[in-house]
């Protein structure tokens, strides 16, 4: 019943005006009947002459209750409210009343229409609260989203259909360098914004995140490009456009978020450059110094052959075990740099602790035949594994090499064992030499080195850095009665 027209019936009631002619045998209850508005007419004693059905549904309540009754006897919660005031002011008046509201008895909203006469008063209302709800509803999501735009830390813009910048947010007006007023009304193509590619060409307008997404209706992710800002400085953005479509697809808006990547892309800049650093200075580590030094040994092996007195061989001795020291150092220095030139997270695998101590106590054993590698117990099943990687070798290794190099006895002693728990495994790897001077955290500090050590520090180092990456933790104590006990604490895969 759009429009809720009236027309007076034969009592003086008004009656609602029907879009479409009533067969003349049809009272104006049969149509009030059959309406989706509620209906009720009241005389000028407020006794309710009529209710229609929709009516009856809406006030729960039927005719027979009704009909004959004081209007507000039978709805007492109606008295001083919007209801009561406005019915009384149509009659008062003679004027019509429209309003909405809320009728706390029943829990609902109600749109009316009160049309007033001399036999009383028309009343046409309907229930609204769902729609009212909805509209609650949409503001406080209006409210929300207004809030979210403002305090997000990343730079928000809109986009109409015309290409004009209907709206942006305080980190916008940060990033590009303007005010709310100098971005709002430029269109988004304005030739004042000078974006550019990686090569600092300035970009296409096809180019554009927004133009695509006015052209494609599909939304872009992570577009990067740069912008130089009115002041000269140049930025890096990183830009998510999605489009706002009507019903038929059509991109009315598009939203477009972005923020400043240039730290992260500096950054990347740099590992960059220091991967390549890494890359040239493991190539010598790996080529140039292994092949001099083994040629070194070679000669160490052919000289041997001709020397018989002991004296000379010893010093020979010292040669041949301090070139072998300096093989294990290129190991070392490579593994470091692998190490280094890994940014975040290590991807990790489940390594097996038998393999690994099996062939480094091997290379060990063959590099110091001086010392003696024992083994507590025996080496544990192939089938205890731990989170690690092919890294984990090198960590052993130069745990077992810190063993020998920094141990003072003539034939120094190694004991390496193993302890399992249902979610570690901890190796430990035990000397008898002078022990380790400083504090157990500098013992790991890149670079640091015990006293009188004529070591780089590297290996220890290279040791802690793994162990860490591997989610694990690695200490020293003091073993009795003399040397260093170094336990590595790794989980279980």
């Amino acid at each position: 019943m759009d429009g809720w027209s009236a027309l007076p019936d034969g009592d003086g009631r008004a009656q609602p005006q029907m879009d479409r002619t009533e067969e003349p045998t049809e009272t104006p209850e049969d149509v009030l009947g059959r309406v989706s508005d509620g209906f009720f007419a009241v005389d000028t004693d407020w006794r309710v002459t009529y209710i229609n059905r929709a009516g009856e549904e809406f006030l729960d309540v039927t005719a027979e209750e009704l009909v004959g009754e004081v209007l507000w006897e039978s709805f007492p919660g109606a008295v001083g409210t919007a209801f009561y005031d406005a019915y009384h002011r149509a009659v008062e008046t003679g004027e019509p009343a429209t309003f909405e509201s809320y009728y706390e008895p029943l829990g609902s909203w109600f749109e009316v229409r009160a049309f007033p006469s001399e036999s009383g008063l028309s009343v046409y209302f309907r229930d609204v609260t769902d729609r009212r709800r909805m509209e609650t509803e949409l503001r406080r999501e209006k409210s929300l989203l207004e809030r979210v735009f403002e305090t997000t830390p990343v730079a928000l813009v809109v986009v109409d259909s015309g290409g004009e910048i209907v709206r942006a947010n305080d980190r916008a007006e940060t990033l590009l360098g303007l005010t709310q007023s100098e971005i709002t009304g430029r269109t988004y193509d304005h030739p004042d914004w000078r974006l550019f590619d990686e090569a600092s060409a300035e970009l296409d307008r096809e180019e554009f995140p927004v133009t695509r997404v006015f052209e494609t209706g599909e939304a872009v992710f992570g577009a990067e490009h740069g912008i130089e800002r009115p002041d000269g400085s140049r930025l890096w953005l990183s830009v998510n456009a999605v489009p706002h479509t009507d019903i038929d697809g059509t991109v009315r808006r598009v939203v477009t978020a972005f923020e400043d990547v240039t730290d992260r892309r500096d950054r990347e800049a740099e590992l960059e450059s220091a991967n390549r650093q890494f890359e040239v200075l493991n190539r010598i580590l790996r080529h140039d110094v292994r092949n001099d030094v083994g040629v070194v040994l070679g000669w160490a092996e052919l000289l041997e052959e001709r020397l018989d007195d002991e004296a000379s061989l010893e010093l020979l001795s010292r040669i041949q075990r301090t070139a072998r020291d300096a093989l294990r150092l290129t190991e070392t220095g490579k593994d470091v740099i692998e190490v280094l030139s890994t940014d975040g997270e290590m991807p990790l695998e489940p390594v097996s602790v038998r393999d690994v101590l099996s062939t480094e106590l091997g290379k060990h054993r063959e590099l110091y035949p001086h010392a003696e590698f024992r083994v507590d117990d025996e080496l544990p099943a192939p089938d205890i594994e731990v989170e690690a990687n092919e890294m984990l070798s090198s960590v052993v290794g130069n745990v077992l090499t810190n063993a020998v190099q920094h141990n003072d006895a003539d034939e120094p002693t190694v004991e390496v064992g193993v302890e399992t728990t249902e979610e570690t495994v901890t190796i430990r790897i035990a000397d008898d030499g002078p022990g380790l001077v400083p504090s157990e955290a500098a013992v790991f500090d890149r670079g640091e080195k015990g006293l009188d050590s004529e070591g780089t520090g590297l290996g220890l180092y290279l040791v802690s850095e793994l162990v860490s990456r591997y989610g694990g933790e690695v200490s020293v104590t003091a073993n009795d009665p003399r040397g260093t006990v170094f336990a590595i604490e790794l989980n279980r895969a």
